[in-house]
């Protein structure tokens, strides 16, 4: 229910102005009402968040009314009720107060201490896997992405291949940083091709659902692990299966394309959305909806963090053949 100030706001907004220029046509109505703005206030220094969903077809002001109707024959019916609905349409605006912690430059060589992820107009994190060299059985130092895709499979140079090795599973995982940590902390983050700008085949082939059907793909982006699992615990880590992508790498010869990391309101809201500034450094000209979408944020332990047990790493899982 919205407030009617002095009980007389939508009547003379409305109804008043009937035979007058501004309920004479489309143009002149929307200029006279140009529209609700909406803003949430925070209860008790907690603030609520939800979602809005203002294209449903059931969405919309509805004002509800009584007039006197005049019959025909002449005969007057006082107070009979009426609604007058207004569905929404037009531009929508989502505004928010975005405050941001000082965030330092990336390290694009040897990659970062700690990663910041924001939503909105806020901050993502880039993935490069096997990037640099390695040390080989003869203390050689050898292209790490070589070297992993020699340890799964030898090609003979004819287009055929031998398996070394079948990969099982494979995940990475990203610590929270809690001694960085503010505020309320994202359930989901989401991992995506950036060259290609579209998701990951592990996204396409996960069917699970877990509760709700904003829960979906929880086998390929786990939900956030809490503090003894309790809904308002302290976050963990996340937990992101890349075990199809991995495949497509050594077997399929697909490319060892960068990743994008983000904050996701909804897992399901991926599709792209562009950029105001096309010409990003990494060429990206879109990214996910959802992230969009979503306020909130979170810290992650990078790669190059000096604390090895929250350090971000990549497990794999897998099994050769006995000969």
């Amino acid at each position: 229910m919205l407030d009617n100030p002095n009980d007389t706001f939508w009547q003379e907004l409305i109804f008043d102005k009937e035979g007058e220029p501004e309920l004479s046509n489309q143009n002149n109505f929307t200029n006279h009402f140009r529209g609700l703005y909406l803003k949430a206030e925070g209860m008790g220094g907690d603030g609520t968040m939800m979602m809005l969903n203002f294209t449903q077809i059931n969405s919309n002001l509805t004002i509800y009314y009584k007039s006197d109707i005049e019959g025909t024959d002449g005969t007057i019916t006082e107070g009979v009720p009426a609604e007058f609905v207004m569905n929404f349409s037009g531009n929508r605006v989502s505004l928010y107060d975005n405050n941001f912690m000082t965030i330092p430059d990336g390290d694009i060589v040897n990659g970062d201490e700690t990663l910041y992820l924001k939503g909105g107009e806020g901050h993502m994190a880039i993935v490069e896997l096997f990037e640099g060299t390695v040390e080989d059985e003869n203390g050689a130092q050898v292209d790490a992405f070589e070297y992993f895709k020699n340890s799964f499979k030898e090609d003979h140079g004819d287009g055929s291949f031998t398996q070394k090795r079948l990969i099982n599973e494979a995940f990475l995982e990203f610590y929270v940083n809690q001694d960085i940590m503010v505020g309320e902390e994202p359930e989901r983050i989401y991992i995506f091709d950036i060259e290609n700008e579209t998701f990951l085949t592990d996204y396409f082939l996960d069917q699970s659902v877990n509760g709700s059907q904003v829960n979906t793909k929880v086998s390929h982006l786990r939900p956030l692990y809490r503090t003894d699992g309790e809904p308002d615990g302290e976050g963990i880590k996340y937990k992101v299966r890349i075990t199809e992508h991995l495949n497509n790498i050594v077997f399929k010869d697909s490319s060892n394309v960068k990743l994008g990391l983000v904050v996701i309101s909804n897992i399901n809201t991926v599709f792209n959305y562009p950029l105001k500034n096309q010409d990003d450094a990494d060429g990206l000209s879109s990214i996910p909806a959802g992230t969009i979408l979503s306020p909130r944020g979170t810290v992650l332990y990078g790669n190059n963090t000096t604390n090895e047990e929250k350090k971000v790493k990549l497990t794999i899982y897998y099994t050769e053949p006995d000969n």
